[in-house]
Parts: structure tokens; C-alpha cells; sequence
């Protein structure tokens, strides 16, 4: 592992990025428990993403934001279930799978990605099915777990420490900055507590290989990000207006039971129609589905240090309908200027 220096980087050998040196502190774990020398190999990093067919523009920023640091992607595909249609809809209507050869990132990188399709997306599920795809030769118990749920992007300094080191704690979770719609808007609850990291031996002996109980650890040994330094990204209904309305849908006709705000629909008293153009006013003026009292904070996006995740940042010409609020009102003051310059 190549030494870095700089303001953001501590440790005896400048390895500790700024927002893993900071979850140390916030642990209140000791100096001397701290320091490690860097291994000569690394660790395998296995990646389980849950997701689904409407966030595959999202999926790319939480895969090519690690592209170079983990070993496999695991992504588990929400399916229909067994009718195999809901509400006239074909299932391969709503599957990943058609977008493997289609959509270049995934293409490119197919030899690294392990497709499950699943109606739960059940973590023990999954597990069993990426260690029989891998092979007991190829896994060891340091190797690490990666888990987090649809439209979490991790930050990679943290992941790649993990590659490298051995003496962080486990599990530990991750403080995500909580964006709605893009990374131009910030929901008030200012941060979301995401996705979780843990080495395969750990989750076998303690969490009975079943990773969904990662998720469940409210108060994990150490959080990585605080409401400064963020351990990554949640960006909820980072979509096109119309692919979130198909979303927003979906959700409604599988009847799901879940109780997060995704699967709110606008009151139909409110609301005479949920399609494109509610969903652009809505992206326009900040508020939210369900509760239009809710106000998201504008962000500004050459001003905050943790705006959007580095792979975003670099290609932000592929993504403008989330670094950019395109549906943004002259006279709201809104509109990023030099995106037009």
C-alpha cells in the first residue's frame, strides 16, 4: 500500500484517513491500539449490495466507487415473487439481469459481479450462495464483508484501510450523509446510519453467518463518519423524475411491508396525479413525498468538502441530473451557475 501525506491522513505511516482517524477517537480506543503497519497483502473485500432494477444509475456509483478495491460484488435483485407478474407487469420487466451486458459499467466488470435473484434478498441467503460461487480455497475468515442496502455509497478511504490493516474493530457501521433526490438537497435528519463492514470469521461465530444482523447493531464498536466527515452516501430517489415515479409504483404493487419512506405515495387528496412533472416540482422546491411541510437543505456543491462521492465528482458530466438541480427555478437561486459557464 502506497504511504500518503497530507492534512487528511494520520497515523505512524500517514495510512489512517481523516475520517477513520476521527471514528478512533470517537471509540475512545487507545493510541497504542491504534497503530498497525500496513499488511503485504491485502485482504479480499466482498461487497453484498441490495438492490433493484430502478437504481441502477445509483448502483454505479456505489460500485465504481470501490471498483479498485473489492474482489467481488454480490448483487442481490429484489424479485416479483412467485406470480412472476403483479399488476400485468412482467417479471424480467424489473430485473437487473437485463442490464448485465447491456449497461457498460456492469459489462465491464461482469467478471467480478455475483448476481442473486431473490424475492427477500435474505442475507443468509445470499452469504451461502457467494461462498458456493466462490469456493472454500479462495475465502478466508480476515477476508471482509461488506452489507448495505439499495442507494448506499460507502466511502472508499475507509473500505480500502480495511483492505489494508488489521487492527480496526469489529463490526462497524457507517454514518452516511442523507441526500433526497441528489446531492444537491440534504434531508433535515442530516445523516442516516448505513451499511456495515466485518471480517467473514467474525460474521460466522458472532452473527451466526447471517449479515443482515450487521445492520441491526445500533450501537456498533465504532461508527465510521460523524456529521462532518460523512462514512459515505445515502442518496434517497436519486433517480430520473420519471424512473422514480416507476419506482414509487413498483413498491405500491407489491403491497411491500417495509415502513421506510420510499414506499410513501403521495395523498391523493394532496395530489390529483403522481407522475413526471409532480415529482420534478417536488425536486425544484425541496419538499418531500407525504409530508410537503418537510424542507430539505440546499447544499452548494463547490463549497461542501463531502458534496459527492469522488467517482461522481470525476464523471459529474454523466450523473448532472444529480449534482445538478436541472428542475431548479431561475428565481429560487438555486440553478449552479457554472454548470452553464
Amino acid at each position: 500500500m502506497s504511504l500518503i501525506s497530507g492534512p487528511e491522513w494520520h497515523g505512524p505511516d500517514c495510512g489512517q484517513p481523516e475520517v477513520l482517524w476521527r471514528a478512533f477517537i470517537a471509540s475512545r480506543i487507545p493510541p497504542r491500539n491504534q497503530t498497525a503497519a500496513p499488511r503485504k497483502i491485502p485482504k479480499g473485500v466482498f461487497y453484498v449490495i441490495d438492490t433493484t432494477f430502478i437504481s441502477v444509475e445509483v448502483l454505479e456509483m456505489q460500485m465504481m466507487e470501490l471498483v479498485d478495491v473489492v474482489s467481488l460484488f454480490v448483487l442481490c435483485d429484489r424479485q416479483l415473487g412467485e406470480g412472476g407478474a403483479v399488476g400485468g407487469m412482467k417479471k424480467d420487466a424489473y430485473s437487473i439481469g437485463d442490464h448485465l451486458k447491456s449497461t457498460d459499467f456492469l459489462r465491464e466488470n461482469l467478471a467480478r459481479i455475483l448476481l442473486v435473484e431473490d424475492v427477500t434478498c435474505s442475507g443468509r441467503n445470499v452469504l451461502r450462495k457467494m461462498r458456493k460461487f466462490i469456493g472454500r480455497g479462495d475465502l478466508h475468515g480476515e477476508d471482509v464483508l461488506l452489507y448495505s442496502r439499495t442507494d448506499e455509497i460507502l466511502n472508499r478511504r475507509a473500505v480500502n484501510y480495511f483492505r489494508w490493516y488489521d487492527n480496526w474493530p469489529q463490526p462497524v457501521r457507517f454514518r452516511l450523509k442523507y441526500n433526497v433526490f441528489g446531492f444537491f438537497w440534504q434531508h433535515p435528519a442530516s445523516t442516516l446510519i448505513g451499511g456495515a463492514a466485518c471480517q467473514l470469521s467474525t460474521v460466522d461465530e458472532v452473527y451466526r453467518s447471517d449479515p443482515e444482523r450487521l445492520l441491526r447493531i445500533e450501537k456498533p464498536v465504532m461508527l465510521i463518519g460523524d456529521l462532518n466527515h460523512y462514512g459515505g452516501w445515502y442518496c434517497r430517489h436519486c433517480y430520473q423524475p420519471i424512473d422514480i415515479v416507476k419506482y414509487l409504483e413498483f413498491i405500491a404493487l407489491v403491497n411491500t411491508t417495509e415502513s421506510s419512506p420510499s414506499a410513501v405515495l403521495p395523498d391523493p387528496k394532496k395530489a390529483t396525479v403522481m407522475d413526471a412533472e409532480y415529482v420534478q416540482n417536488l425536486i425544484a422546491s425541496g419538499r418531500y413525498f407525504g409530508d410537503e411541510a418537510l424542507t430539505l437543505s440546499k447544499l452548494q456543491r463547490h463549497v461542501d468538502k463531502y458534496y459527492a462521492p469522488e467517482y461522481v465528482r470525476k464523471n459529474s458530466w454523466r450523473f448532472d441530473n444529480v449534482v445538478i438541480n436541472l428542475f431548479a427555478r431561475w428565481e429560487d437561486s438555486v440553478i449552479d451557475d457554472e454548470y452553464f459557464s
